[in-house]
């Protein structure tokens, strides 16, 4: 027969890594040329009068080389810009950045963004922009591109942005703020090549007084498919109404040896937020319930509640818990239990998207 479960409340699940997980596999749009070689010097400084594409193919040059952390993404000095900001490249090669936006724009409606940890988007976007400047995991993201028609504003794929297009600076920030949840988007800043990095660092010091974590992020052609996501093929159980219904005894086990049995997903629930994609690595709540069946091993595990919708994370989660083992229950009877958790990505400071030479973080 079913049964109440036991509710446990004791315990926050805390943080994993700040470190981002592997890049993902290389993608480059279809017909690239391959990667030159690198260049004997590799510098991170920009003349006053370069261009989103020199910043681009600026970043592809850093790659791999050791840098002190900047106080900013992009900084300027009285004679240069500075790509300052730690660099993660979500595909290498990096591509370069394409001359024109405008007409591939006038077809997309929502936009995959792939980062360090993984892509905002459901796979159903016609472009796909890829950072190459590094981020906190974030529950989700917007797309703001730099045209010589103005700004463009896109959110990723099975979201309900509106896109809006040749927008000014003050319109464009009041198109995002609308768009933007109770909880701020990671904003993916990308451009046509030819446009000024003047005007880039223009739009990144009015986000940074805004507070917002900014990725830099240049788009791949429109024939270009991004591998799915790893947590796509991921199959989660789920149980929203319990457990399934038994006839054996309802058995007991005291706290203490319920907390022993639990210890190891308490250790490891969180190293979860690295097997999904850049939604789930953002972390939040959820709760799994499982039978310890008369042997002491979990007969079944499954998630009754959660707000990640991350299937990669949440299979990571049950598999873990049908992996514990506890005491015999009393009675030689089945316990069925219910633990909410939180799982958090260490915190990271929000990077400042543009500072002046001499500023500290």
């Amino acid at each position: 027969m079913p049964r109440s479960l036991r509710l446990l409340t004791l315990f926050w699940l805390g943080c994993a890594a700040a470190q981002a997980p592997a890049s993902p596999p290389s993608v480059a749009p279809a017909g690239a040329p391959a990667q030159p070689g690198q260049p004997a010097t590799k510098s991170a400084q920009l003349a006053l009068g370069a261009s989103f594409a020199e910043l681009v193919r600026s970043a592809s040059e850093l790659d791999g080389s050791a840098r002190p952390p900047g106080a900013c993404l992009l900084a300027r000095s009285q004679s240069a810009f500075v790509l300052a900001g730690e660099l993660a490249l979500a595909v290498r090669p990096l591509p370069p950045a394409p001359d024109d936006l405008d007409e591939a724009l006038k077809s997309v409606e929502r936009v995959e963004l792939l980062g360090a940890w993984g892509r905002h988007g459901d796979g159903n976007g016609k472009l796909a922009l890829v950072g190459f400047t590094a981020s906190a995991p974030a529950r989700s993201a917007i797309a703001l591109i730099l045209t010589d028609r103005g700004l463009s504003l896109r959110g990723a794929s099975g979201t309900a942005v509106s896109p809006r297009d040749a927008l000014d600076r003050n319109a464009a920030l009041a198109a995002l703020a609308a768009a933007s949840a109770s909880e701020p988007p990671t904003i993916f800043v990308s451009a046509e090549a030819g446009i000024p990095l003047r005007d880039v660092y223009a739009l990144l010091e009015v986000l940074t007084l805004r507070g917002l974590e900014v990725v830099l992020s240049v788009s791949l052609s429109t024939n270009t498919t991004l591998p799915l996501p790893t947590s796509a093929s991921a199959r989660v159980a789920r149980c929203a109404d319990g457990l399934s219904a038994t006839n054996a005894p309802e058995g007991s086990l005291p706290t203490s040896e319920i907390m022993a049995g639990i210890a190891p997903l308490k250790e490891h629930a969180a190293d979860c937020l690295l097997r999904g994609d850049a939604r789930g690595a953002a972390g939040g709540r959820l709760s799994v319930a499982f039978r310890v069946a008369a042997d002491g091993r979990v007969q079944e595990a499954c998630i009754s509640s959660d707000e990640l919708a991350d299937p990669g994370v949440l299979a990571c989660v049950v598999d873990l818990a049908r992996t514990l083992s506890f005491a015999p229950p009393a009675a030689g009877g089945v316990l069925d239990l219910e633990l909410p958790i939180v799982l958090r990505a260490s915190a990271r400071a929000v990077q400042r998207a543009a500072c002046t030479e001499g500023q500290t973080p």
